[in-house]
């Protein structure tokens, strides 16, 4: 189900919900899978606007499974898949004179759960991913655009945090329309 609505001109409210089920009697698989969203953006003028929204996304699949190969066959293992994601987003974009903007976007994506299989440790577990972007442009009168970037990013893993890392990305950009 998808609903866009306006209740004023310069305010729109965006929401998005979906439910799937599957089952497989033979092999015990049972799957939920459930999202949603909601979005909320407002231009205060022609020169400012805001934006903000959560996405949510919910998954849960259990199993058995049988391993053919190796000896002897490994048969009927039960396995659960559990995991739910949260992702808040901002956004503001803002042209304080004529030819000069800034834009600043930032995500932060929470994923909690687990993954396992009977008798073995976890394969992955929750974590957290943080990244945002900030930009500052100036357009040339039939030249084009110059623009300046930054973005930063973090992970964090609970259960591997060898594998956490934090990245900063600066980039000056032209571009030009044809």
């Amino acid at each position: 189900m998808v609903i866009h609505f306006e209740p004023l001109a310069a305010l729109s409210v965006d929401a998005r919900v979906n439910r799937t089920d599957s089952e497989l009697v033979e092999a015990a698989f049972l799957s939920h899978a459930r999202t949603g969203s909601l979005t909320l953006s407002y231009a205060l003028s022609d020169r400012f606007s805001v934006t903000g929204g959560l996405d949510y996304q919910s998954f849960l699949g259990t199993g058995e499974v049988t391993f053919l190969r190796g000896t002897p066959p490994i048969t009927e293992v039960p396995m659960r898949d559990r995991e739910i994601d949260r992702v808040w987003q901002a956004g503001v974009i803002s042209r304080p004179v004529p030819r000069l903007g800034i834009t600043a976007t930032a995500n932060f994506d929470r994923t909690s759960g687990i993954d396992s299989m009977a008798g073995e440790p976890p394969l992955y577990g929750s974590l957290s991913f943080t990244y945002g972007t900030g930009s500052v442009y100036y357009d040339i009168p039939r030249g084009g655009r110059i623009a300046v970037d930054l973005q930063r990013a973090y992970l964090i893993q609970e259960l591997l945090p060898l594998n956490d890392f934090r990245a900063n990305l600066l980039t000056l950009r032209f571009s030009r329309a044809f």
